[in-house]
């Protein structure tokens, strides 16, 4: 019995790795892998890594850094300088920076699901210490898997929502 729990927990954390990755790297419809804005539009993401300095990508030419969510107490490295995470509340949501792309990922974990936004957002306004004009502009996306809500799960990304273009959660 013990053994079997084991065995199912290590699944489950192999799933949801699996899941993340995949948002990470196939993220939201894209032609030549820049997204498609919501009024259909091509928009131009660009990496501005410096050698030697950790940033977050942005959807445009503006930069910032990444060191006050790699240096925050409840962020936590996954893999050797290169994954992170970073919760107040992981049975709620989980916020995923990963280094070499500069992409954040929140993965919404429990309904209701405009809650558990509401958190994830309270917790990145806290850890970046940026305005929401300049999370705004951080490309940003907010998952959710099938298990916890398969209408949402089909969106793809529901962005932020106090941003522009971001989905209604109604639940």
């Amino acid at each position: 019995m013990g053994k079997s729990l084991i065995i199912l927990l290590g699944l489950g954390s192999l799933v949801s790795a699996w899941i993340i990755i995949s948002i990470i790297v196939f993220g939201e419809p894209s032609i030549n892998g820049a997204p498609i804005s919501s009024s259909g539009t091509v928009e131009s993401s660009q990496n501005l890594a410096v050698s030697g300095e950790q940033v977050i990508t942005t959807w445009g030419n503006n930069k910032i850094s990444a060191q006050p969510l790699l240096q925050h107490r409840d962020t936590v490295t996954l893999s050797p300088d290169e994954f992170y995470s970073n919760s107040s509340d992981a049975s709620r949501y989980e916020i995923y920076y990963d280094e070499p792309s500069g992409n954040i990922t929140i993965l919404l974990t429990s309904t209701p699901l405009s809650f558990s936004r509401q958190l994830a957002e309270t917790q990145l306004r806290q850890v970046l210490g940026v305005s929401d004009v300049e999370i705004c502009r951080l490309e940003i996306r907010v998952a959710v898997n099938e298990a916890v809500s398969d209408q949402y799960a089909r969106i793809g990304n529901l962005g932020l929502s106090f941003c522009q273009g971001a989905q209604s959660i109604i639940d």
